[in-house]
């Protein structure tokens, strides 16, 4: 976990931040209201000098200067959008789309241009510069539905971020940071399927520093029209004769979110508390993709960050951070619903190789699996500005420590497939050799550097490297160099090459007594190489125009994958996978007599795998408009809609591809000078629209369908 604080921002750039700060604060200490909102008042041109970035490189730039494709969306572009969480800002970024887990729990996951892996862990979110993901198998568990109260932007890196911030930013980087000027403002909404959300956010400023926190609770029970007509179950059920299965039946996605953020800055002194828990998540379409409307699961973050500024004067800074984390799971799952019949093997597992007996669960087949995780990380980082150069080096210290807890009906130890019927009763074998991962443990040293060099006013070259050697996956090395030429006043063309990896998690390692899978010890890193090809251009025709072309290609080598093995029929952890695309952004932005500000893109993708079969799941068109118009002085009217192209099937999935789908959303908003309401209205057409699944689950996962939103908001 690594740390970034505003105090690293390199000494070239400190006046000018500062200046830069007073502008931006100047909006964010107001309540956001039509009259002040820079979305219309500035130029595109004055709004791109006023972003700020620092995701890309560790330490704040101006987006301009920032190399690969980066992306900002601020705090008012999200509120007149009607966003609530991570999620919904995402969707409004090239090249990103938010997709199903297809493994395990559902849950959405970011995908940036075509990569994620299974459970979105080829993409890493940060918090304030520090990784935020679920321990057990680097996925995106806790990033996927983050509050947005208390934040002030969200920056995409949409290029391998490797070189600065270590394992699983392969794809790219998403990284949500703190407002350090909040409003005192209390945020209240309601809607249709049972959604009700509060935030309140505050700030106390003293003579030597300030105080913030930031609550939010979100909750919904999510669009009970999402139906799956069968699932794996009804497989199972044709092949035994029972009537198990739950479908026809509810992909039950509904959740009950509590986050906190909280910060003290006192003299040289930074700390920082991130809460996060999901207390009631709905399971989806079920673990094993057979529908379980009485499972349950619950996931707790908490995060401290703590950072120290030895000095910092106007030729270099040094600053020391430690990152403490903790995360706590826990469920209940039906993994077969009551009934199920299932072939079983002498390790208690479910076996269609050599089974001993077919067993029947009359109350289910049943596993609580759950883990207690803590992650340590201690850095130094250093900035120095020498003539023409802004120079970062890191190095630090990670300790990570993982133990797993489960009690369950089946498995080693509890049953040998002699059973021919086996009941509800749970055995606990957490501190056993029979649980699912057994306790484990690693070590992660790194060294990191960064060197941007103004060679000339128009060309600027930045060169990054960083060192990871790991306790138990051994060492990677990865580079990256970002040459920036400004052709003309309104011409930049970027060129951007660079590696990335992923380490094996703790499942893809060590998962045992598993029927879904067992890990692999001997795994290597996952491996990417980048290389954004030739252009990454932003044309500006004038102050109110101005269209950006982003061509790129990447390889992913050493994917891993659970393979089945021929003679036992086991899921075994292997680097087989490999993954290549390539593929194109058109960016436009127009705006027009500071009422109407239109953004639009369109990404191309081609992405494949080893066998130069078109990636599944992944579509190759996207198309993205949105409309932010000023009705009146206190009204107006944000609508953004969003097409995607049909999705090819894996090799072998009979069924057809999958449609693509467009969804429309719209938000209607009335703002004073202390009180606002909005009305928005989620996929407004009532679309039926889709994310892939496997054939388990044969009507794919349904997204929810029409919403409508009402929220208030005061600030005093």
């Amino acid at each position: 976990m690594i740390g970034i604080t505003g105090r690293t921002t390199p000494p070239q750039r400190i006046r000018k931040g500062i200046l830069l700060s007073l502008f931006v604060g100047a909006f964010s200490q107001s309540a956001y209201t039509s009259e002040n909102d820079p979305l219309f008042e500035l130029s595109l041109e004055e709004l791109l000098q006023i972003k700020v970035v620092t995701a890309a490189s560790g330490y704040e730039q101006k987006l301009a200067d920032a190399p690969g494709s980066v992306t900002v969306i601020t705090k008012h572009e999200w509120q007149a959008a009607g966003a609530r969480a991570l999620e919904d800002v995402l969707d409004m970024v090239p090249g990103v789309h938010i997709s199903k887990t297809t493994t395990g729990l559902v849950a959405n996951k970011s995908v940036i241009r075509g990569i994620s892996g299974t459970f979105g862990q080829q993409v890493l979110v940060l918090i304030d510069g520090v990784p935020i993901k679920y321990r057990q198998d680097s996925g995106q568990a806790v990033g996927s539905r983050i509050a947005l109260a208390g934040f002030e932007r969200v920056e995409v890196v949409r290029s391998p971020g490797s070189a600065i911030y270590g394992a699983d930013a392969v794809g790219g980087v998403i990284n949500l940071v703190s407002n350090k000027q909040l409003d005192n403002t209390l945020t209240l909404r309601t809607g249709e399927y049972n959604t009700h959300d509060i935030e309140w956010t505050h700030q106390h400023n003293f003579e030597e520093g300030a105080w913030r926190i930031t609550a939010a609770h979100q909750r919904s029970d999510d669009d009970p029209d999402k139906i799956a007509t069968a699932d794996l179950q009804t497989v199972f059920d044709n092949v035994f004769g029972t009537d198990a299965s739950q479908a026809p039946g509810r992909v039950d996605e509904h959740y009950a979110i509590d986050q906190i953020n909280a910060q003290l800055d006192w003299h040289k002194l930074s700390l920082q508390v991130h809460y996060w828990n999901n207390s009631d998540k709905g399971v989806g379409s079920g673990v094993a993709a057979a529908l379980d409307n009485k499972g349950t699961a619950n996931l707790t973050d908490t995060q401290f960050n703590a950072s120290y500024s030895l000095y910092n004067d106007a030729q270099q800074s040094l600053v020391l951070n430690g990152a403490y984390n903790e995360q706590q799971s826990r469920t209940f799952l039906y993994v077969f619903p009551a009934g199920t019949q299932l072939p079983i093997g002498t390790d208690g597992n479910i076996d269609f190789n050599e089974p001993v007996n077919v067993v029947t669960f009359t109350d289910g087949y049943i596993g609580t699996p759950g883990n207690n995780s803590s992650a340590t990380d201690l850095n130094a980082t250093y900035l120095v500005h020498l003539g023409k150069h802004d120079t970062r080096v890191q190095i630090g210290h990670q300790k990570q420590s993982y133990k797993a807890v489960e009690r369950k009906n089946f498995g080693p130890s509890i049953i040998d497939g002699s059973q021919t019927v086996v009941d509800g009763t749970l055995i606990d074998v957490s501190n056993t050799p029979y649980v699912y991962i057994p306790p484990s443990d690693r070590d992660l040293t790194y060294l990191s550097f960064e060197d941007t060099w103004q060679i000339s006013s128009d060309f600027r070259a930045s060169l990054g490297m960083r060192y990871d050697q790991y306790s138990d996956v051994g060492s990677t090395f990865n580079p990256r160099i970002n040459l920036q030429w400004h052709a003309s006043k309104n011409i930049t063309l970027n060129t951007y090459g660079g590696t990335a990896f992923r380490a094996p998690s703790f499942t893809e390692l060590y998962a045992q007594n598993n029927p879904a899978g067992v890990g692999n010890p001997s795994l290597k890193p996952e491996k990417a190489r980048t290389f954004q090809s030739g252009i990454n251009s932003t044309i500006r025709f004038n102050k109110s125009t101005d269209v950006t072309v982003n061509i790129y290609q990447y390889k992913i080598n050493n994917i891993i994958e659970f393979v089945s093995q021929a003679e036992s029929g086991i899921q075994l952890a292997s680097n087989t996978g490999e993954q290549a695309g390539s593929g194109s952004e058109l960016i436009a932005n127009w705006q027009f007599d500071k009422k109407l500000l239109i953004k639009g893109h369109y990404s191309y993708l081609d992405a494949r795998d080893k066998f130069d079969n078109r990636l599944s799941d992944v579509p190759v068109h996207t198309f993205y408009i949105q409309g932010h118009y000023k009705l009146a002085t206190h009204w107006q009217l944000f609508a953004k809609s969003k097409w995607l192209s049909e999705r090819p099937r894996k090799p072998g999935d009979p069924r057809e591809a999958l449609e693509g789908y467009n969804i429309t959303s719209l938000n209607l908003a009335w703002v004073q000078s202390r009180y606002s309401a909005a009305l928005s209205i989620s996929n407004a057409f009532d679309t039926d629209a889709r994310e892939p699944s496997t054939g388990s689950l044969p009507d794919d996962y349904p997204l929810a369908g029409r919403q409508a939103m009402l929220a208030i908001s005061y600030t005093y």
